[in-house]
C-alpha cells in the first residue's frame, strides 16, 4: 500500500504527464527527491483543514490593509466561516 507522499507523488506526477508528454518515472523520482524534506499528511474530506482558520485571518487582514470597510469585512469573515464549518457529504 502507498503512503501518502508516494500517493501524492504519483497523483501529481500522473497530472503532469496530462499536462506535457514527460517521462512518468523521472518525473515521480524528482518529486521524490523534493518531498524527502517534507512531513505530508493527508486531509481527510470530512476534516477541516488544519489551517484554514488562519489562512481566512490572513485573508482578511489583507483586505482591511487594502481599505475595505469594517462592514464589509465583518461580511466576508461571516462568509468566510460558514464555508469553513460547512461539511460536503
Amino acid at each position: 500500500m502507498e503512503n501518502v507522499s508516494e500517493k501524492l507523488i504519483t497523483d501529481v506526477a500522473f497530472f503532469i504527464s496530462e499536462l506535457t508528454p514527460v517521462n512518468l518515472e523521472q518525473v515521480k523520482n524528482k518529486l521524490s527527491t523534493i518531498l524527502v524534506d517534507y512531513h505530508v499528511t493527508k486531509v481527510e474530506s470530512e476534516e477541516v483543514h488544519p489551517d484554514l482558520y488562519d489562512k481566512i485571518k490572513f485573508y482578511l487582514g489583507a483586505k482591511k490593509l487594502e481599505g475595505l470597510s469594517e462592514a464589509t469585512l465583518k461580511g466576508y469573515e461571516l462568509e468566510l466561516n460558514l464555508f469553513a464549518n460547512t461539511r460536503v457529504d
